[in-house]
């Protein structure tokens, strides 16, 4: 007999960035493109609460009962903010698990293994986070000039999810009020916080969507399966 799934974590919350407006892809809003029939915020929904009991979504103050329609039985949704900081800390106030995992709905195909071994890294350690390696050096540049590098060993390239102790968090984000500092993701607030995160090896498969050939890669990887909305294959 196959090995019953795990029971979704009953101290752990997932906050879903959904608010993006999707410019650099053309396409209107990421989180309602459709992948197999099923729109990105579903299926990084329904991955998420195979793992956590409770997840909450920020989407754009436009689409709100749109999505509150589709991911009903799902999660909470609310309205985001102008940032992704801004969707995460709006949804951090409206929970108060004791362990908060952090996903983009740009990266729809994150495995719940990854999710899973993200939040027991950060039980651990306090905060941690999904990264690749990086196969070449980085160049790192100054007035539009290439001026140094990092050797590969020394560079990883981030994904999501991440996950972090309630108190990482809300440190990081009390720091950036205080700062007034603004950051692209939320390991760079707890970074800039003075906290230090656990890298859990990320996956290939776990692309971001955000420009039109990610859209078109995305495509390719559901197409073989024809992946439904429900999980299973077509």
């Amino acid at each position: 007999m196959p090995n019953p799934e795990p029971e979704p974590i009953r101290d752990a919350v997932a906050l879903l960035n959904a608010a993006g407006s999707g410019i650099r892809l053309g396409l209107g809003p990421k989180a309602f493109l459709k992948l197999g029939g099923c729109t990105l915020v579903r299926m990084a929904a329904q991955t998420l609460t195979t793992c956590v009991e409770h997840a909450l979504v920020g989407v754009p103050v436009d689409y709100v009962a749109a999505a509150r329609e589709e991911l009903k039985g799902l999660a909470e949704v609310f309205p985001g903010g102008a940032t992704r900081q801004d969707t995460v800390r709006l949804l951090l106030l409206k929970s108060n698990e004791p362990i908060v995992v952090v996903h983009d709905v740009t990266r729809p195909f994150a495995s719940p293994a990854l999710i899973r071994g993200v939040i027991a890294a950060a039980r651990l350690h306090g905060a941690a986070g999904a990264f690749v390696p990086s196969h070449v050096p980085a160049a790192l540049c100054t007035d539009g000039l290439v001026t140094g590098y990092l050797h590969r060993e020394q560079v990883l390239l981030p994904q999501s999810p991440q996950a972090y102790r309630r108190e990482v968090l809300e440190s990081a984000y009390r720091n950036a009020a205080d700062k007034g500092l603004c950051e692209q993701t939320t390991w760079q607030l707890v970074l800039r916080d003075g906290g230090r995160l656990h890298p859990v090896s990320g996956e290939d498969r776990n692309i971001k969507i955000t420009v039109p050939f990610d859209w078109e890669l995305a495509r390719l990887l559901v197409e073989p399966g024809r992946q439904r909305c429900d999980g299973g294959l077509e």
